[in-house]
Formats: C-alpha cells, structure tokens, sequence
C-alpha cells in the first residue's frame, strides 16, 4: 500500500485510466475543420493579456496542470481526475460568452 492507500495495481490501473481519458479529450477535434478542441486548454490563459481571468476564475486549471497531476500520482479516484476537468470546462463557461468557440469546446469535450 502506498502513503495515499492505493495498492500498486490500483494506482497502476487508475493511471492507465486518467491517461487513456486525458488522451481521448485532447484530441477531439472539430469536425468540419479538424481543428483540435483542445488547444486553447492546453495552458492557462497569459496572466498579462488576460488578468481579469484570475479575478473571476478561483481555481485556473488546464491541460498542462491535469498532465502534471496525473504523472505526479495526486489523483487517487477518477472522481477527482474527472471532477478537475469538469471545473477547467466550467470555469470556460464563466469566464466566455455563450456560443464562443470556447464554450462550445468545452461543452463538446465535456460531452465525450
């Protein structure tokens, strides 16, 4: 048993899993275009170009923070590996309009 209580199989298995859905999320791709969905997620939005964005998003997260969490080994559930991508899609949701691009990646990727 590992300090975090996950046997080795398990925290093998939980990776296998986390790294199998990141993948299948970040390459979905926009059907007319083949544009992926997933760029504009890939890391936090410039702290210079967009300060408003930290003032309205408490928790920034992006694919670049799920990948360094998930080789870290923090997840111990895919509740919570799952529940960090619902809250990246979310706070795309506040911090955009309806029907932007952004928002409609999010929801697309969210729905996969």
């Amino acid at each position: 048993m590992s300090s975090d209580g996950i046997s080795p199989g398990n925290r093998a298995l939980l990776q296998t899993a986390c790294e199998t859905i990141f993948e299948a999320v970040k390459s979905l791709e926009e059907p007319d275009t083949g544009r992926l969905r997933s760029d504009i997620f890939e890391k936090l939005p410039s702290k210079k170009i967009f300060p408003d964005y930290y003032h309205i998003i408490k928790q920034p997260i992006s694919f670049n923070e799920l990948k360094k969490r998930m080789r870290s080994g923090d997840y111990t559930s895919l509740e919570q590996f799952q529940a960090d991508f619902k809250m990246m899609f979310a706070n795309a949701r506040i911090y955009n309009e309806e029907g932007s691009i952004v928002v409609e990646d999010a929801n697309a990727m969210e729905a996969r």
